[in-house]
């Protein structure tokens, strides 16, 4: 695909994207290293899966904050997130757009 990254980009996203999966916690990855793995080709279909679902979860997030469909992101003094939902455009409801 063309819009696909190369493998100094996705060697990139697999190290940040990696922090976000608990069986790789602790684990120091190298992009440089990386990088070269991804010269495997089945290395590297493996690596662009993860990275088109990010992209799908980026797009689908993106598409339900512009509709408001999302739960504000403003947390309460008690910890507890705020129960409206998010404005248009904005991930917080309208009492809170002023936390942005």
């Amino acid at each position: 695909m063309a819009d696909e990254p190369d493998n100094e980009q996705l060697a990139n996203f697999l190290v940040v994207y990696a922090g976000t999966i608990p069986q790789f916690e602790g684990l120091h990855l190298s992009p440089v290293v990386l990088e070269m793995q991804l010269r495997n080709p089945i290395f590297r279909e493996s690596a662009l899966r993860h990275h088109r679902k990010f992209q799908e979860d980026m797009r689908q997030l993106s598409s339900k904050m512009e509709k408001g469909e999302l739960q504000c992101d403003h947390i309460r003094g008690n910890g507890k997130r705020c129960p409206n939902h998010n404005e248009p455009g904005s991930f917080y409801c309208g009492l809170h757009l002023e936390d942005v």
